[in-house]
Formats: structure tokens, sequence, C-alpha cells
């Protein structure tokens, strides 16, 4: 559970870049307290900038990314795979919109490039991205 919190606020601060504990605690049932610790945990792998008081918060700086490695190729297609489902069962733009951005990232391997070319079928490596 601590672990589904600590990706899901980074993934939050991800999209918003700056994001206050109140908002965090609230959100998840949580103490302050408990906010700041899971945050000093994710302070660890991530550059969090924290600033307290009026217009305070918690804030990821504007150039940060997940690494290039963040995900393997297979779950790469697989979440692609995921959010295509997911729009068939209910037709929401945000899913097109994650799938989109999870295709920009995917980088098909030379295996998969040379079976594509093989196969003369280019666009099968760029299935994801359809």
């Amino acid at each position: 559970m601590k672990l589904k919190i600590i990706l899901d606020m980074l993934f939050e601060l991800l999209q918003k870049r700056k994001l206050s504990a109140a908002y965090f605690s609230k959100k998840y049932r949580l103490s302050p307290r408990t906010v700041y610790r899971y945050v000093e945990a994710l302070k660890t792998a991530v550059p969090l900038e924290i600033t307290r008081g009026r217009n305070g918060g918690i804030a990821l700086p504007d150039k940060y990314r997940l690494p290039v490695n963040f995900m393997t190729n297979e779950e790469y297609l697989a979440a692609i795979e995921g959010l295509e489902i997911a729009y068939c069962h209910q037709p929401d733009e945000r899913f097109l919109l994650a799938k989109e951005k999870l295709a920009a990232e995917y980088k098909p391997t030379e295996e998969e490039l040379l079976e594509a070319a093989e196969d003369d079928n280019p666009d099968a490596v760029l299935l994801p991205l359809l």
C-alpha cells in the first residue's frame, strides 16, 4: 500500500509539478507527518523540492523526466495494450493520450526491427503507435 501511494504521488507530481502536503494528506487519508515521510522516501530517488509555508508545497523541477529505462519494452507494450483495451471498453480521450505518450517512449529492439523487415511489414514495429 505504501509503495502504491508513493508511486501515485510521483505520477501526480509528474503531471502537475507542484502539490501541497495537505492535498496528499486529504487524498490518501494520511496525516501530514506520514505524507512527509513518504516524500522523504521518494526523495531518495527523485529530486523533489519542498517549500513550507504559504505558496509552498512539494515540487518536481521542470526539467525532471522519468529515466529512459524506467520500464522494459515488454512493460511498455503491456501498458499500451492495456490502454487500448481500456479505450475499447470506455472511450475516453485520456486513455488515448496516455497511450500516445507511452508509445512515444517505446523503443523497438533490434530483434523486433529485423523481424519486421523479414516479414516485409514495416508497420509491424509501429503497431503500438496506432
